[in-house]
């Protein structure tokens, strides 16, 4: 997985994060739904930045490795910390990751964005400017697709059916 992370965040093609991708979904202990990091949410909350940052790099991988919004988060305890040099790799890293998920496609119900969380929905809308009005989970042609309306008037959808998948799988 780490060589794939790497391969991806040097070479940031859309083959390369769909392998990375695609690695992530069959790792054991990935966990589409896991609010794990929520313990790190509410030190940094606590300005307890040294033990959030401990507590969100152990809890980032395998379930968070492509979300942008956590690299963000880790992003910002640094800056906290004042490790700029942490904090711009962490950016870094988040805006590959969105860049990924931007690569999948365009939004549309014809080609919805691949995502391995919820979250990323939210990143995404985040990065356009866009507020989430209703959430909606709709079956497309045999897909599952997570379908946000922005309070702006638009849809974006997203395809969850791998997710969808992993959650059957599972019960």
């Amino acid at each position: 997985m780490d060589l794939l992370f790497v391969g991806y965040l040097q070479d940031p093609t859309p083959g390369n994060f769909l392998a990375l991708r695609a690695a992530l979904l069959k790792t054991p202990d990935f966990d589409p739904y896991s609010r794990d990091l929520d313990p790190a949410g509410k030190l940094f909350e606590a300005e307890r930045f040294e033990e959030a940052e401990r507590e969100l790099r152990q809890r980032m991988r395998p379930s968070h490795l492509l979300s942008p919004g956590a690299h963000l988060k880790l992003g910002l305890i640094y800056q906290r910390l004042g490790r700029d040099a942490e904090m711009e790799r962490e950016r870094v890293i988040a805006n590959r990751c969105l860049e990924g998920i931007l690569s999948t496609g365009d939004g549309s119900a014809e080609r919805p964005y691949l995502v391995t969380r919820t979250s990323d929905e939210y990143d995404v809308l985040a990065a356009s400017n866009l507020n989430p009005a209703s959430q909606t989970l709709r079956l497309v042609e045999g897909r599952r697709l997570d379908v946000l309306t922005t309070r702006e008037g638009s849809e974006i959808c997203f395809d969850v059916t791998e997710i969808f998948r992993w959650l059957q799988e599972r019960r």
